[in-house]
């Protein structure tokens, strides 16, 4: 049959089970030419079965994707109900596609992708019994994540453990919640294990292995802030600084991630005022010659000695101001620092060039 029916929510998995589909259709490298995508709400039934009907050209197969179109069904469906009229079987206005898929060319593939859709929709129903395949997506409850992350890392070839994976569900877990709801954390779980196998290179995943990837992890959030405030991108650094207050992190950690970056920018702009040449620079910094060197002496560049010194007292004054009663309250170091990183990220000031 060559109607296959991708539904639900949960757009990464259906992302690449779609993305299977075609890789299964492409053998000769011509689908791309011979690819129809129509959005539901922008078109009707005959001009999806016009494009179905479409020879291919220099190819073998001809894909069809068409959007919302099962989502239209349950709209209309929806819209009945709230009226209190009966229609159950109601097909909607993509009533006509149950009935031409049984004639569709052998050569065409059509593809409905769809966002949530409820079993009992009409027109689901009756398509389904005609797909060569329909999956819905939708993401693992909480206590579900472990086994998919353990599918997960099987299907890439990672050996990953059972306390390791119960770990990594979750942290991810707690950072979904940071994020949103009905945001899908689905791609961050994925983006971790693909990382996690570049670093067993082969060996048994514990979960040690687990902390020490999320203390990495935080490590480039620290650079993250540092560059976000030294680049005068002030939106950046405080929403990089607030995730950090999220995840746990101290005002004093940050606040010395902060200044350990003027203190290697005060150094290499004394050296570049010196004339001191690259290498020199990686030498007295212990820094290798790279791309971390560059962005360092772009932004050394970018400012001079006087802004670096007046950088410096403001974060001394924001480490004293808790500490001498200058701000009182338990969130007054946080106050401090957020102080700090919106004053030293503004464009134009402490005397940058």
């Amino acid at each position: 049959m060559p109607l296959h029916i991708l539904y639900g929510y949960e757009t990464f998995s259906r992302g690449e089970a779609f993305a299977a589909l075609k890789a299964s259709l492409d053998q000769d490298g011509a689908l791309a030419t011979n690819t129809t995508v129509l959005a539901a709400g922008q078109s009707n039934p005959q001009e999806v079965m016009a494009a179905c009907d479409t020879v291919p050209f220099l190819g073998e197969h001809r894909l069809v994707i068409v959007e919302g179109a099962l989502g239209a069904g349950a709209g209309r469906a929806k819209r009945r109900a709230k009226k209190d009229e009966v229609a159950p079987e109601d097909l909607g206005p993509w009533e006509a596609l149950a009935t031409y898929v049984d004639d569709m060319p052998a050569s065409t593939t059509l593809v409905l992708v769809d966002d949530n859709v409820p079993g009992s929709d009409a027109l689901l129903k009756s398509l389904r019994a005609k797909a060569a395949s329909c999956q819905q997506f939708l993401p693992p409850a909480d206590k579900e994540l472990p086994g998919w992350i353990m599918a997960r890392a099987r299907q890439i070839e990672l050996k990953l453990d059972a306390p390791a994976a119960r770990l990594l569900a979750m942290l991810i877990g707690s950072a979904k919640e940071d994020r949103g709801k009905n945001e899908s954390h689905l791609p961050m779980v994925a983006s971790e294990l693909d990382k996690l196998k570049a670093f067993a290179n082969g060996d048994v995943v514990r979960e040690d292995d687990i902390r020490e990837l999320v203390s990495r992890a935080k490590e480039h959030k620290g650079w993250d802030l540092s560059d976000a405030v030294a680049d005068r991108q002030p939106v950046k650094a405080i929403r990089v600084l607030a995730e950090m207050f999220e995840d746990g992190d101290h005002e004093g950690a940050l606040l010395a991630t902060i200044a350990t970056k003027f203190r290697r920018i005060a150094v290499a702009r004394d050296l570049l005022d010196r004339g001191a040449s690259r290498a020199e620079i990686a030498r007295r910094l212990k820094m290798q010659d790279n791309f971390g060197l560059t962005r360092l002496i772009e932004q050394a560049e970018s400012m001079n000695m006087p802004g670096i010194r007046c950088a410096y007292d403001v974060l001394v004054q924001a480490d004293l101001a808790p500490k001498s009663g200058k701000m009182d309250g338990k969130d007054a170091g946080k106050l401090a620092l957020e102080l700090a990183v919106a004053e030293l990220s503004t464009p134009a000031k402490h005397g940058r060039s």
